[in-house]
């Protein structure tokens, strides 16, 4: 038996929805803060900031496929509503991936 009921789940696959479309979102607009910050500065370490906004918003987009799978499971949507931002996904999981193990990347270990 699941921890919590179909009703339950439906409600926190939603809030959790809602949640991560508001953090990727907002995560953009830190990026392009950032990036707007980056063009007048200049300096060497100016591409820090925007690595750390990027990797935030790959979460923040991720957590999104994973909350539209839940829901999806529900039954809570038509399947067409998530058809635009699915041409994401692949791209979206290939990023992830790579920024959750950069170091095996660049020591050219297989993952």
């Amino acid at each position: 038996m699941p921890a919590l009921s179909t009703e339950e789940q439906k409600f926190m696959a939603l809030s959790g929805l809602r949640t991560w479309c508001v953090a990727a979102v907002q995560q953009v607009e830190r990026i392009n803060a950032v990036r707007e910050n980056q063009l007048k500065k200049r300096t060497s370490d100016s591409s820090v900031p925007f690595n750390a906004e990027r990797h935030f918003f790959i979460v923040a987009a991720w957590k999104v496929f994973e909350h539209i799978d839940w829901a999806s499971q529900l039954s809570m949507f038509e399947p067409s509503l998530f058809d635009k931002i699915e041409k994401f996904r692949a791209d979206t999981k290939l990023l992830r991936n790579k920024n959750e193990h950069v170091t095996e990347y660049f020591q050219a270990r297989n993952h």
